[in-house]
Parts: C-alpha cells; structure tokens; sequence
C-alpha cells in the first residue's frame, strides 16, 4: 500500500498546529537537543545539559539525535516535545520499503570509519561520499586500526586511501587500541557536529570509548567466519566531547544506499567529474556509452580514477 500523499493545504494546516501549540503554551515551551531516538520517544537534553525521556506529539514525524526541538516538562524526569525547528541538514538513508528515514540531523561532518578488516569498500565510500557532496557536510577518512600487522594491512588499503587524498579529502590514521592519532582526530572534531558512518565492525564505538573513557558505549568483535562486523550500536546517540565538538554515532552498516538521485546529481557530487561536466556532446548525457562523452573521455585520459568511474555506473544503476 503507497504511503497517502500530503497536499500543500494539508501541509500548511499542520504547520499551523505546530505554531499554534508554541504560541498557546509559549510560557511552557523550552529549547532542546534530542541525543537519542528510542521507541516512541526520544532523550532530550536542556540548556543545563540534562536529560528527560520525552515522548513526541504525533505530527512531528521522525525525529532523531542532533535535532533541536521546543519540548515541555512533565512530572519530574518526564517530557514532550512540543516542536521540531529548521534542520540544517539532515543524513538518510532508504529502509527496506524505499521510504527515506533520517539518520542524523545538523551535522556539518561526516567521519567515514574504515579499517583494514572487515575489508574497505570503495563502493561505500564514495557512497558516503556523494550523500555528504549533496547535503553540503565536509567528508573525513578515519582509517582505524592502523596498528594492525603489515599482512593484515595490504597494499590495496594504501593505494585506496592514497587515491582519495589525491581528490583532496582529508585522511586521518588513528589507533582506537593503542591511541594513536587520537590527538589529530580530535582536532579534525573540533567546532563540529559530526557525524560517525562506516561498516560495522570497524571501530567506530571504539574510537567514542577513546573520547570518553567513562560513558558507556558497547564496544563488540569481528564474527570469526567472515571477519564482518556485530552491530553493537542499535541507534544514532549524540555525544560531547568537549563544549565545542558533538558527535553523533550511527549504527553500523555494511550496506549504505543512496536516497532516489538522479545520475545528474550524482555525477555533480563527484568531485573529481566537475572540470567536465557540461562538455559531453549531449546535454542528458549518463556517461554511460554516448558519443563523445567528457567524462568517459576524461577517464580513458587517466583525468577520472577508472574505479571512481566503475562506482559511479554502479550508483546510478
């Protein structure tokens, strides 16, 4: 059954209503950060840096960590929000019916954690890659576990990370295990809210247990048979590091697929085909097997990475 489609009248109506409760309880009403999504409700955290468990008025739709809200109090640990405000920007991802779902909201990085095993996927890099292009959030390169044996550590992971910082994206190595790195990473974090994507497996609750020695973060191991991650993050949790950094941890996954784009928006979201966008022969060119095509051209010309060009066909389907 199709989701029922909301018309503008319907949409100004609810807006509406979202005004009217802060105009009529304006005196109630308190700003707020969610930190957490769980169930029916979320953890709101107040201007004190305390946390309520809030439950959410029903026409506010999917809210999740880094939104900011308007939220009243009930009883003594209780709550509701009252109000979701503007978003930023906001990370989602299709479920298994095609339906977008947010992920995380107002981050302005996006921290894509890799590690030698479970093994780097370029595919899901420049997934991740094309989804922080498109909404506008600076990309980094975290590769974890970079203590690991040279045998483990091949060659190809170098080749892979040295072929992004040729596009220019920043490429940090750290140790979750030993510390090293951490020091850079968190410079890399600083004045951000910033967002944990990646496999799972790789590292990623590790590297926050680093952080913040003293919260409590599930950190679990590679499955033996297949060397792939266990998920040991169920849902996107907001965490400071200081006064100045947030970080938001997502739940870990071996699959990241792209939101409904068309093959135009993704290829203005790889950056390295920008120099040749608008000189293919045809103006709703694919760059797939068109005539005198630039960027095909490009990458006959060793200008484009032939892998780059490979996921980009496969992004577009």
């Amino acid at each position: 059954m199709s989701k029922r489609r909301i018309t503008k009248q319907q949409q100004r109506r609810i807006k509406a209503r979202q005004d009217s409760h802060i105009d009529d309880e304006q005196g109630l009403n308190e700003p707020g950060l969610v930190v957490a999504h769980h169930g029916t409700g979320v953890t709101v955290e107040d201007q004190d840096g305390h946390r309520r468990h809030c439950k959410l008025r029903q026409h506010l739709g999917i809210i999740v960590a880094g939104d900011e809200v308007m939220w009243q109090r009930q009883g003594q640990t209780g709550g509701v929000v009252t109000a979701l405000c503007e978003r930023k920007s906001v990370l989602t991802r299709p479920d298994a019916r095609g339906v977008n779902r947010p992920i995380a909201a107002n981050i302005d990085k996006m921290l894509i954690v890799l590690a030698p095993e479970p093994c780097a996927s370029s595919l899901l890099i420049d997934s991740y890659l094309v989804a922080a292009e498109t909404l506008g959030i600076e990309p980094c390169l975290v590769l974890n576990k970079c203590d690991l044996a040279p045998l483990i550590r091949e060659q190809k992971l170098d080749t892979l990370l040295t072929s992004y910082e040729q596009l220019n994206y920043t490429v940090v190595e750290v140790s979750a295990h030993e510390g090293s790195g951490i020091d850079h990473l968190q410079s890399v974090l600083k004045n951000h809210t910033s967002v944990f994507v990646g496999q799972s497996g790789v590292g990623k609750s590790s590297l926050i247990a680093t952080f913040l020695p003293h919260a409590t973060i599930a950190v679990g191991a590679l499955t033996d048979k297949q060397r792939l991650g266990k998920h040991t993050t169920s849902r996107a949790e907001l965490y400071h590091l200081n006064k100045n950094a947030r970080l938001i941890d997502s739940p870990g996954i071996r699959e990241f697929n792209l939101w409904k784009m068309t093959p135009a928006e993704i290829a203005e979201a790889f950056i390295d085909f920008k120099p040749f966008l608008g000189q293919c022969k045809f103006r709703d060119c694919r760059h797939v097997s068109e005539p005198q095509c630039a960027i095909h051209q490009a990458c006959k010309d060793g200008l484009i990475q032939p892998s780059r060009y490979q996921n980009y066909l496969s992004l577009i389907g």
